[in-house]
């Protein structure tokens, strides 16, 4: 039996919407559709510090006007960050599609007790814009296994244009400037959107972050 009801991840999913604003209808409801596996998470990470001064550098570098980020990030990091994020003048926007299933590829059964957690810290944004939350486990480096492949569902994924805010609609935000970070550069099939903004006139900057340990960094504990 789930640890939460309908409701807890009905309210937990408004609320990421209402501080989304604009941009509600990109928060995805998939990480919400199953019953939690556990208690709600706060998810920790000893990379938010290295994270949230790379984007300062970033901010540094531009005109001091509201700007759209895009953090393709493990869920982990990006969420651990949202209540500095948020005080910074960000408005969290999680971008999520992964399927909530324990016995999966990808694992998903932790994530939405990370979003129910994190959804009591979400403010509408400040001034400073908009933080987009990318999956960047959504597609392992690795590939699985042909055993592993018949033993767990394989629930492996990747975006399209249609997942991210148009270029129309981040300008009627005032939204001009971009700034991209990222694990390893702009994913291949984030390139063509990423070359749509800055062929769509709005100022794109590219940062890279540097997580050595990977998913070690990453910890999760107890409401």
């Amino acid at each position: 039996m789930g640890f939460a009801s309908d409701r807890t991840l009905v309210a937990a999913l408004a609320r990421w919407r209402r501080a989304a604003g604009p941009f509600a209808d990109f928060v995805n409801p998939v990480p919400f559709l199953n019953p939690l596996s556990g208690r709600p998470l706060r998810a920790t990470s000893r990379y938010v510090p290295a994270l949230l001064a790379t984007l300062e550098s970033c901010l540094a570098a531009t005109a001091s006007e509201p700007v759209a980020v895009f953090l393709d990030i493990p869920p982990a990091v990006g969420l651990a960050a949202t209540a500095r994020l948020g005080r910074r003048g960000f408005g969290v926007v999680p971008i999520y599609e992964r399927l909530p299933l324990a016995n999966a590829i990808v694992p998903g059964d932790i994530l939405p007790r990370f979003l129910v957690w994190h959804s009591r810290q979400v403010a509408p944004a400040g001034g400073a814009g908009f933080a987009f939350l990318l999956d960047a486990e959504r597609w392992p480096v690795r590939p699985p296994t042909e055993r592993q492949l018949r033993r767990r569902f394989d629930n492996r994924y990747r975006y399209d244009y249609n997942c991210l805010p148009p270029i129309a609609v981040l300008r009627t935000r005032e939204l001009r400037r971009v700034i991209w970070l990222s694990l390893g550069g702009i994913a291949p099939e984030l390139g063509e959107y990423a070359g749509w903004l800055a062929d769509g006139g709005l100022a794109l900057t590219i940062g890279a972050l540097s997580l050595p340990g990977g998913p070690a960094g990453v910890r999760a504990s107890d409401e």
